[in-house]
């Protein structure tokens, strides 16, 4: 903590009133003349005085004797009152000079609680002068205790386009027209031209008779705070102006190549139509492969289309029961389900805010995995949930055959998979577009699993608020 002035809060002997210094010459003034009579009465030199003294006595008859002692005994008691005066004095001096050593060890104690602090602890009295900062407060403002103590806050530390509107709230604040700003953002200026950010915490300081006499403020330097945020406001609308515009790309690249895949299977029937027999094995291997890439080609841009339209083709969310989802799920899934004699079993599921045909999409893609990839007889799909922390827990549990889970954020990820495409079939954007169905509806989708004994699927979805 830095300090207004020290002769404003310290006593000192040096800076007494004038009336203590008169007071003190007077006594050692006091003390030199009943010392000077005393001396005079004892001296050798008081017959002479004596002479004087004797021609007065005479000449108006006063007895010598009861002079001289009223002389003697008015010095002895200007000695002893001047005496026990300048005692009294040094007393209450050396008294003050006590009081003086507790106030400095006090204040040194205060100096060192503030300046410790982390925030800016800034006084201004109520004629918007600065009379206390701390050490972190010129830390902030980037000046010294003396570039700063005494100066006007508003003129000196606001910035100009705004001290005239803040300085006129101040002033009706210590006026007590307005009630108090108890915290508030400010921007201030710094000594290298520069400006911070403040979140300012304000107290109204009161004398003993209950008058304002200024604000005490703490003031936390938000300025990289506020800078961040600004920059990652700005990242995250460049990030969705570009998804919009790779989501629309996607669109139009997938819808525009679908034209020539279906002529080039045209083509490929209408050639294997005219030429018959008179292909030879040769011939008919090549046309085989160009049907086989165009079908899987055309496979590939059929969900990319998929994956494009969780955004460019939702619907607006509605209240929906997800046991009904799971029944129209399960219902698309029949001929998959019945050859596999696959067991599907679900308590109560609860009912949310939805885009009903993506989160029929996202049961019937976690289903349809769990019985595709399962080496038993029959598959068991388990699905159960649990209310957490304002959130549906939805779990979708599988006896298949599992994976490693260092492969776990691979499988979320667009056309990624983990297995030969003659293995299983499909592309791998399944479990890609339900995360981005989950995550359109403000939850999340994670993956537990062990190699040879099954996955458990794990989705967070908010529960309908009201």
């Amino acid at each position: 903590m830095k300090k207004a002035s020290k002769d404003s809060l310290y006593l000192s002997a040096e800076s007494d009133k004038p009336w203590i210094q008169t007071l003190r010459r007077l006594s050692l003034d006091s003390i030199y003349l009943a010392i000077v009579l005393l001396i005079v009465y004892f001296s050798q030199t008081q017959h002479d005085i004596y002479d004087h003294i004797d021609k007065w006595v005479t000449a108006h008859g006063v007895n010598y004797h009861d002079l001289e002692l009223l002389i003697f005994s008015t010095a002895v008691m200007l000695l002893i009152f001047t005496t026990r005066g300048t005692i009294d004095f040094y007393r209450e001096v050396r008294k003050r000079r006590e009081v003086e050593r507790a106030l400095r060890e006090e204040y040194a104690k205060s100096q060192r609680y503030l300046d410790i602090a982390a925030v800016m602890i800034i006084l201004i009295d109520a004629h918007q002068r600065i009379e206390l900062i701390n050490k972190k407060g010129l830390e902030i403002l980037g000046y010294s205790e003396d570039e700063i103590i005494g100066k006007n806050w508003f003129e000196t530390f606001i910035p100009e386009e705004r001290h005239d509107e803040l300085r006129m709230i101040f002033i009706n604040m210590m006026s007590e027209q307005i009630e108090p700003y108890t915290s508030c953002e400010c921007w201030i200026n710094t000594k290298d031209k520069g400006h911070r950010l403040l979140i300012l915490q304000n107290v109204i300081i009161r004398d003993t008779a209950g008058m304002i006499q200024g604000m005490l403020s703490s003031g936390q330097d938000v300025t990289e705070r506020h800078e961040a945020e600004l920059a990652l406001a700005t990242k995250s609308e460049e990030l969705e102006r570009s998804n919009i515009e790779l989501e629309q790309f996607a669109y139009i690249a997938s819808h525009d190549l679908q034209e020539p895949l279906r002529m080039i299977l045209s083509f490929v029937d209408l050639l294997k139509l005219k030429m018959g027999d008179r292909l030879d094995d040769d011939v008919k291997e090549y046309m085989y492969y160009i049907v086989k890439s165009a079908s899987w080609m055309q496979l590939l841009i059929n969900d990319l289309l998929t994956y494009s339209r969780v955004t460019t083709r939702a619907n607006p969310f509605e209240p929906v029961s997800l046991n009904d989802i799971l029944t129209q799920a399960t219902f698309n899934l029949k001929t998959a389900i019945d050859e596999k004699k696959a067991v599907i079993s679900a308590k109560k599921l609860p009912d949310i805010m939805a885009d009903k045909t993506q989160m029929i999409q996202v049961f019937q893609n976690l289903i349809g995995n769990a019985i595709k990839f399962c080496d038993k007889d029959h598959p068991e799909i388990e699905l159960t949930s649990r209310s957490k922390d304002g959130f549906w827990r939805i779990t979708v549990r599988d006896n298949g055959i599992g994976m490693d889970m260092k492969y776990a954020p691979r499988i979320f990820k667009v056309f990624e998979r983990l297995h030969a495409k003659d293995a299983y079939p499909g592309t791998g954007i399944g479990l890609a577009v339900s995360k981005k169905i989950i995550e359109r509806h403000s939850g999340s989708i994670t993956v537990e699993s062990v190699l040879g004994k099954g996955s458990k699927f794990i989705l967070m979805l908010p529960k309908v608020k009201g």
